[in-house]
């Protein structure tokens, strides 16, 4: 099952899953979902709790994802890739 799936099985709102999709998923904090939707950060705030609690009666966990290292994306121009050594090339395929 998908996390939309799942989302929707849990009673999330068409908002709640937009708001949490993008702070999981995307790893956008708050202030940057505000600023996306055009609401406050408070709407963001309060719909991501609400989520959290419907997933979790359902027996499910939203956590945002932390990354060791900020993701770095590079061209796929053959020219660079061929520069990259392998501490640069990081993937799952």
């Amino acid at each position: 099952m998908t996390p939309l799936e799942q989302f929707r099985q849990a009673g999330l709102t068409e908002k709640q899953m937009e708001c949490l999709s993008m702070y999981v998923f995307d790893g956008l904090r708050q202030p940057e979902i505000a600023e996306r939707l055009g609401v406050s950060q408070q709407a963001v705030s309060r719909l991501i709790s609400k989520a959290q609690e419907k997933l979790a009666k359902v027996g499910l966990r939203a956590k945002k994802l932390e990354l060791d290292e900020p993701v770095r994306t590079v061209p796929t121009d053959p020219h660079v890739l061929d520069q990259l050594g392998p501490s640069d090339v990081r993937a799952e395929w």
